[in-house]
């Protein structure tokens, strides 16, 4: 298994749940503001301000060269996944919580295909806003 990059947010499916040579992801997000702020006094003074919430849709696949649409660059199936979420400014750095549904795209359009998506995938990060 040869591995040299992951790319992310694919947000529904699990990491390594797709591999290739060849990769292309769109995502897309709105973000609100959600609660102004939630604090607490016993056991532990705290103060959270600020929680945004997002709701998003990635589109895109891995694929290889063997793959391809009649040797175009585009792979033959698309991927994608949607969900949910929140922002929570902690200072030095962002924590965000995702809960994502993956949708296999070709099946939405066939006549006799499962409309329903897959179990829930939660995805914890911290970081930076992008």
């Amino acid at each position: 298994m040869f591995y040299s990059s992951m790319v992310v947010p694919f947000r529904g499916w699990r990491y390594f749940g797709m591999s290739g040579t060849r990769v292309a992801v769109l995502n897309t997000e709105f973000r609100f503001p959600f609660i102004r702020e939630f604090s607490t006094v016993f056991p532990l003074p705290l103060a959270i301000r600020y929680i945004n919430g997002a709701v998003f849709a990635d589109i895109g696949s891995a694929w290889d060269r063997d793959q391809q649409v009649d040797g175009l660059p585009l792979p033959r199936t698309v991927y994608g996944g949607a969900g949910f979420g929140c922002r929570i400014n902690l200072g030095i750095f962002l924590l965000r919580y995702d809960r994502g549904w993956s949708l296999d795209v070709g099946e939405l359009f066939k006549a006799n295909g499962n409309p329903y998506p897959a179990a829930p995938i939660n995805h914890f990060s911290l970081g930076a806003e992008f």
